[in-house]
């Protein structure tokens, strides 16, 4: 062989081994066991729902829409009460269309 490329395919080995080792080295640094991960994203996620609770309860559309219910109710009951209202009400219902 060659003295040339003996030396030359000893410096590709060292390359090679030095890569490697700062590879390993870099890994075993920033590695991080996978429960870690998990539990932390857990943990993230409890005080996420904590704080949602704690915020108080959302608006639902249903209790929107029984709340309106409710105001047109009143309303009518009102109306009812009144018998002018009532004599209104019954006579734009029964009016003949033209």
């Amino acid at each position: 062989m060659d003295l040339a490329s003996t030396e030359k395919s000893f410096v590709v080995m060292v390359a090679a081994a030095t890569f490697v080792s700062f590879w390993a080295t870099w890994v075993a640094i920033t590695w991080e066991p996978p429960i870690e991960a998990r539990l932390r994203a857990l943990r993230t996620r409890r005080m996420k729902t904590r704080s949602e609770q704690s915020a108080g309860p959302k608006p639902s559309t249903k209790a929107t829409s029984l709340g309106l219910m409710r105001q047109i109710a009143d309303a009518a009951h009102k109306a009812l009460d009144d018998p002018r209202a009532l004599q209104a009400i019954t006579l734009r219902a029964y009016r003949p269309t033209a």
